[in-house]
């Protein structure tokens, strides 16, 4: 199973990939995509909710409010498990959405907001190459000069 959903996440990351040959971890492909963390929250309120309204006898509505007021750690107590199996439900929609769905969330939001401003725009570093370039072949212009002025092989020159 987990190799199927391994492939599954390469083909979804190849579909948009911009860096080829970057190994990532599965989680590492769905959290790099903003509509991967929504439809993977969506489906973790919509599996929780599915559990709670079968173990507790709710209506599905109701099992998806409380599976929203859940994972959000609001908690209104208007709903709550009182059966074994949705206690477990409840606590790993709670684990996962905790320690799972926050950090990825808040990591996609604070990558927006870093920007590296010493960060060289393409066409600076384009410049920089060009400029290399120039002072490259401007010091093999000076060994060819020193070499037939001077007969050395410009590795005993002190220059």
């Amino acid at each position: 199973m987990s190799g199927r959903l391994e492939r599954a996440a390469d083909r979804i990351w190849d579909a948009g990939i911009t860096q080829p040959g970057l190994k990532l971890s599965m989680m590492q492909k769905l959290a790099s995509r903003q509509l991967s963390v929504f439809i993977l929250y969506g489906a973790m309120i919509l599996v929780g909710a599915t559990v709670f309204s079968i173990t507790e006898d709710q209506k599905f509505f109701d099992s998806v409010w409380w599976a929203v007021v859940t994972s959000t750690s609001v908690g209104y107590g208007d709903l709550y498990p009182k059966s074994t199996l949705g206690r477990i439900d409840a606590m790993a929609l709670m684990i996962i959405s905790l320690f799972v769905l926050v950090p990825v969330i808040t990591a996609k939001f604070a990558a927006h907001l870093i920007v590296n401003s010493d960060a060289f725009t393409h066409d600076e570093q384009e410049g920089l190459k060009l400029a290399q370039k120039e002072i490259m072949d401007t010091q093999a212009q000076i060994l060819a000069l020193l070499d037939a002025n001077n007969g050395v092989d410009g590795r005993d020159s002190p220059l």
